[in-house]
């Protein structure tokens, strides 16, 4: 058997063993956040001339692909955002909706007991009991709406108390897809893609859209761009942080980027919910 032969033997099994990697390398993060499934692209390799006639040379590994849709991505990234803004507001709502409370302590209900009481002082307005039982609904009308007052009140400073919380985690989002940005432009070089770092951007990604409304865009040596409320928190090289203002009183404020102090209008994700 010719030297040739060998050589084309020998490239189909690595090739072979390289696709068997590749297989493995999927089966070990079938439950790692993030991952995408990845497939080995091969081709055939290029002919050589041996005694005048161009014979094939065998097989060979070309690179190994990410299965992404990226269109697709780019919309899930802004229906996470739409998600987690809706999820943030509801559950807001729904402490409000609590303190309102229903039934006897309703101030539906306190509302009608009082008016109740005055029409029926109104028939006997001499009546001592009667006027203790007005008094006592209107005692109880502006009980509850002190509580209202005070439960709306710790309501709205837990809000902000969470958007800090948010605010904080989304600047360690930024400051990890600049780190990431920076490793693949390092290692993209030809046609050699970063896999699984690019796996763990677009995961960053993700989790950046649950916090705000997000626009990504990728330059030529792969690094992406973040756009948030219209304003660039991530570059290929650097990341602005947000900065949440507070009032004198303790109400929001607003949010502010620490690079360019403008004013951030975020509209999406749990931060634009909260907002």
């Amino acid at each position: 058997m010719g030297s040739g032969a060998l050589n084309i033997g020998l490239k189909a099994l690595l090739t072979s063993q390289s696709a068997l990697d590749t297989v493995g390398h999927n089966l070990a993060n079938a439950n790692t956040p993030g991952y995408s499934r990845q497939n080995l692209a091969v081709s055939t390799s290029s002919t050589v001339m041996i005694r005048g006639l161009l014979q094939g040379n065998g097989v060979q590994a070309d690179v190994v692909k990410r299965t992404v849709d990226d269109l697709l991505e780019k919309r899930l990234l802004q229906q996470t955002s739409v998600m987690g803004r809706l999820d943030a507001r509801a559950l807001g709502l729904a402490g409000a909706e609590a303190l309102f409370g229903t039934g006897e302590n309703a101030i539906e209900a306190k509302l009608r007991g009082l008016f109740a009481s005055f029409g029926t002082l109104a028939g006997a307005p001499d009546d001592l009991t009667l006027r203790a039982g007005a008094v006592q609904s209107a005692v109880g009308l502006s009980t509850r709406f002190n509580q209202l007052s005070t439960g709306l009140l710790g309501l709205g400073q837990d809000s902000v108390a969470r958007l800090k919380t948010h605010v904080s985690q989304v600047n360690q989002l930024t400051t990890q897809i600049v780190s990431l940005n920076k490793q693949i432009s390092a290692l993209e070089v030809g046609s050699t893609s970063a896999n699984d770092l690019r796996d763990t951007r677009d995961q960053a990604l993700r989790e950046l859209a649950e916090l705000v409304d997000t626009r990504v865009s990728e330059n030529e040596r792969g690094a992406v761009r973040v756009l948030v409320g219209g304003q660039p928190v991530v570059t290929a090289t650097e990341a602005q942080k947000l900065i949440v203002t507070t009032a004198s009183d303790g109400s929001l404020g607003p949010i502010r980027l620490d690079k360019s102090n403008a004013d951030l209008n975020v509209t999406g994700g749990a931060i634009g919910g909260l907002i």
